[in-house]
């Protein structure tokens, strides 16, 4: 048994195609708000941040000169909102353990949940009998494109620490990273 069109996977690729619009906008707005947010409470997202790069300075080891901030996409499935931070040498995501943290911008995924109600409020216009699991392939696709957002706020943040000749690079957990700035 297979599915037909406007089924299943089909019905889901869809919701996201009709949707992109919407999405796109919603998007916007959302990186807008954390834009807003972000540039009133700067120095204490700043500090923030500053302390856990601190936290996580004391587990660096020799040669590890690497720091490296990735969008985990398990996040997506739990909803944790959070990228990894972690120490490697010159070999990015080939160290088994490295040394890491978990960090969630607040002012990124802040009221994340009305995206998602306005989502659901958006396929129910056009979708009838709109399943959890439809909205769920909307929403983890429209998060994992904000997780993307999150560069320029991280290129924002680490500009001005100075620890000595650290890269930092941004990228998607055990796939690709950019180089993003040195501290």
């Amino acid at each position: 048994m297979g599915f037909r069109k406007g089924q299943g996977m089909n019905r889901i690729a869809d919701m996201k195609e009709a949707s992109g619009e919407f999405l796109a906008r919603l998007l916007k707005n959302r990186v807008t708000d954390a834009r807003a947010c972000f540039d009133r409470e700067k120095r204490a997202f700043i500090y923030k941040f500053r302390n856990e790069i601190e936290t996580l300075m004391g587990e660096k080891k020799e040669g590890e000169n690497n720091l490296v901030i990735s969008v985990l996409y398990s996040s997506l499935v739990t909803g944790s909102n959070v990228y990894r931070i972690s120490w490697y040498d010159e070999n990015i995501y080939l160290e088994g353990s490295p040394a890491s943290i978990y960090y969630s911008p607040e002012f990124l995924f802040r009221n994340l949940e009305e995206d998602v109600e306005k989502i659901r409020n958006h396929l129910r216009k056009s979708y009838i009998r709109l399943m959890e699991y439809e909205v769920e392939e909307v929403r983890r696709d429209y998060v994992g494109k904000l997780y993307h957002e999150g560069r320029p706020f991280f290129a924002e943040m680490i500009n001005g620490i100075g620890y000595g000749n650290i890269n930092v690079w941004f990228g998607e957990y055990m796939n690709y990273v950019d180089f993003i700035g040195k501290v």
